[in-house]
């Protein structure tokens, strides 16, 4: 687009021209060619919004277009972001629960297509429970055992007197046969 003051010597020259000219405050859009087999010219001219107005519009509505697309796309990833993420998370959270409450053999099912990070974390967190579970077998056994050893030290130290006072009475008897 070209910018002329003085339009009118543009279109005697017989060439295409397509120019803005500015009348008073209003801007123009002007273009002119020439006829063929003819000295004619034809120009039209109309204001610049006028002009413009189906561009604009389009814009306009490629615009609202794009926003749509826009918030479709972020319905997609959010309900895609709810199903492989939130679900998951849950079920970890229901898990962690249970744990809680002292299920130790509780534990979340790990898909073997997902490897992202809420994937370790539900791995690493089974087998935290599992290291927990062992520990705590471990630490029962080891009570289950000091108890038995309790026992039969108890048993032993009630019998322990008993043994005494016979291994005394043995003494006594074996000291006054010897007199």
């Amino acid at each position: 687009l070209a910018r002329h003051d003085d339009f009118l010597p543009h279109l005697t020259t017989g060439k295409d021209m397509v120019a803005t000219q500015r009348i008073g405050d209003e801007h123009l859009l002007a273009a002119s060619q020439p006829l063929q087999y003819t000295d004619w010219t034809l120009t039209i001219s109309q204001p610049l919004d006028v002009a413009f107005h189906p561009l604009i519009r389009a814009g306009q509505i490629s615009a609202a277009a794009g926003l749509a697309i826009l918030a479709l796309i972020f319905v997609l990833v959010s309900a895609l972001f709810r199903r492989l993420i939130s679900t998951r998370l849950r079920a970890m959270l229901e898990s962690i629960a249970r744990v809680k409450e002292g299920d130790l053999s509780q534990r979340i099912a790990l898909p073997d297509a997902k490897e992202d990070e809420v994937a370790e974390l539900i791995g690493s967190f089974n087998e935290m429970i599992g290291q927990l579970e062992a520990s705590i077998d471990t630490l029962n056994r080891e009570i289950q055992m000091r108890k038995d050893s309790e026992a039969m030290l108890a048993y032993h130290q009630d019998h322990l007197e008993v043994i005494i006072a016979e291994r005394g009475r043995e003494l006594e008897r074996a000291i006054i046969e010897r007199k």
